[in-house]
């Protein structure tokens, strides 16, 4: 085998290593940051309460802002069943980062509420959410953390 072949060989094994090892970091944190952005528009297309039973892990907690937590999907889903009727829940996530091997990570961004037929009046705040990569490879949000911006004075 002449040097140039065992070469080419050699960066193919290279190039073959690469890839089993799957994305790098950083489009690891640009997937859960898009993923986040899907939650969202799930919420706007089916309403919070299906976005949430979609994307939230069974164990979930919600730490909602000046209210006590609320734990389990079902518990988390039942109470925003609320907003189903003429709300609107939407966010746009910011950031996100990893943890080192890739099982955990968080995303963090800005969330509104307003009703459907008054989009003008909206209540703002910020939220963090927690993810965990499932056995499954699939992420889910473990916990849900928001709080809500004071209103701004007239």
């Amino acid at each position: 085998m002449t040097s140039i072949a065992k070469t080419g060989l050699a960066t193919a094994f290279l190039l073959l290593a690469a890839c089993a090892n799957g994305p790098g970091p950083a489009q690891n944190v640009e997937a859960l940051l898009a993923l986040d952005g899907e939650f969202a528009h799930y919420s706007r297309m089916h309403g919070a309460s299906a976005a949430f039973e979609r994307y939230l892990a069974e164990d979930a907690i919600q730490l909602p802002n000046d209210r006590a937590e609320v734990t389990g999907r079902a518990s988390i889903v039942d109470g925003l069943r609320a907003l189903d009727d003429g709300w609107m829940l939407d966010w746009t996530p910011v950031h996100a980062e990893l943890a080192g091997d890739a099982s955990m990570g968080y995303t963090w961004g800005r969330w509104e509420l307003y009703r459907t037929e008054n989009p003008g009046t909206k209540i703002l705040g910020k939220y963090l959410n927690v993810w965990r990569r499932g056995p499954d490879g699939r992420w889910r949000v473990i916990a849900d953390i928001g709080n809500q911006q004071p209103p701004i004075p007239d």
